[in-house]
């Protein structure tokens, strides 16, 4: 239990929504009310889209936008209004949203849930969790309308290959092949250590690590930035998986695929790490800010985008070889970027939906 509360404690530091996806504010607050019966479902809120949001996804031509008490929202107008759909069977907080296509699509939260929708939002389903279980589901990635996996925290992955009508959960690697790749950044010793002398838990790094965030491209190519530094990757659909490191200690939050192929991750104290052979081998770069990052995206034109903690914004125009930055004067934690069909980009996080025109440096 110890070091349960202790990996819960060093995760939460990391990052705004650290304290939303370990466990609901009010809930430790002996004098606020008693939460709601989390499977009654989601209720009608008119203050929805200024409250806490996490992500934000295009469902065709449709932005779906998830977030706290199970608010799923929706914008057919390119952002200019939204609406809430209250057909949603829980009202836990909903961390991650993703689409298959224009119509299928998934979303999951707090106590596994994992929530479907056949219509593009309009309607969502329970179709896993949703029992009070203390493991959180912090993303997911539609694969195609069928195959998804969904990660979450304590190295959790679900996988259905049938449409999310069954779950399993799986390993993406093995418990040594994750112990070498993470051994291979500490220093050698100067002495063999005695076969029989007691390993304590520097020696023998724990892998049962926080899945952040899962995505994809176009090509088959799915990666999942973790903590310590690492990230997974699949080049066949999620098959099969390596684990990666660039042999930073800290957690990484989010990260996309480039149009060049380039990937870019991001993550704690402004972190931002750069790959241009898929995976292979990963470098730092100036991200001008110490505020941590997560959302990330590559515009129509080309511009990388990122967000973060204290209203950060950080960009690209040279496909990660260099980034500005700058921070929102209200200065709260963004945690999520999406551009709409006319070229919007639209903004989730601790405002609610915010936009963004300017761009670091203009």
């Amino acid at each position: 239990m110890k070091k349960l509360t202790s990996r819960l404690s060093s995760a939460a530091a990391g990052f705004l929504l650290a304290g939303v996806i370990m466990g609901v504010a009010y809930a430790s607050s002996s004098s606020a009310p008693p939460p709601p019966d989390l499977n009654d479902g989601a209720s009608l809120d008119r203050l929805a889209g200024e409250g806490l949001l996490i992500d934000v996804k295009m469902a065709g031509t449709r932005l779906v936008a998830v977030g706290e008490f199970g608010h799923i929202l929706l914008s057919d107008d390119n952002g200019a209004s939204w609406r809430q759909t209250t057909a949603v069977p829980s009202r836990v907080t909903l961390t991650g949203v993703s689409f298959a296509d224009a119509k299928t699509g998934y979303a999951v939260g707090h106590d596994t849930t994992i929530l479907k929708t056949t219509d593009g939002g309009e309607t969502w389903s329970l179709v896993h969790g949703g029992g009070g279980t203390e493991n959180v589901l912090l993303s997911v990635v539609a694969i195609d309308a069928q195959t998804v996996l969904a990660v979450g925290t304590f190295n959790l992955v679900l996988e259905s290959k049938d449409g999310g009508q069954t779950w399993g959960e799986r390993k993406l690697v093995s418990e040594e092949a994750a112990v070498s790749a993470l051994l291979s950044c500490k220093e050698p010793q100067s002495q063999e250590m005695d076969e029989n002398e007691l390993k304590t838990e520097e020696d023998i790094p724990p892998t049962d690590l926080h899945l952040q965030s899962a995505f994809k491209n176009g090509e088959g190519a799915i990666f999942i930035a973790a903590e310590k530094g690492s990230i997974y990757r699949s080049l066949d659909r999620g098959a099969t998986w390596e684990m990666k490191v660039t042999c930073y200690p800290g957690s990484f939050w989010g990260g996309a695929v480039l149009k060049d192929g380039t990937i870019v991750i991001a993550g704690m104290r402004g972190n931002i790490w750069v790959s241009r052979n898929y995976g292979d081998s990963w470098a730092q770069v100036e991200s001008h800010t110490t505020e941590s990052l997560s959302g990330v995206i590559q515009l129509a034109d080309g511009t990388v985008m990122i967000v973060g903690l204290g209203g950060a914004i950080v960009s690209s125009s040279d496909n990660g070889e260099s980034f500005k930055a700058f921070n929102r004067p209200d200065r709260k934690g963004l945690a999520a970027i999406a551009q709409g069909p006319d070229g919007k980009v639209v903004i989730v996080g601790e405002p609610g939906i915010v936009f963004e025109s300017a761009k670091p440096g203009s």
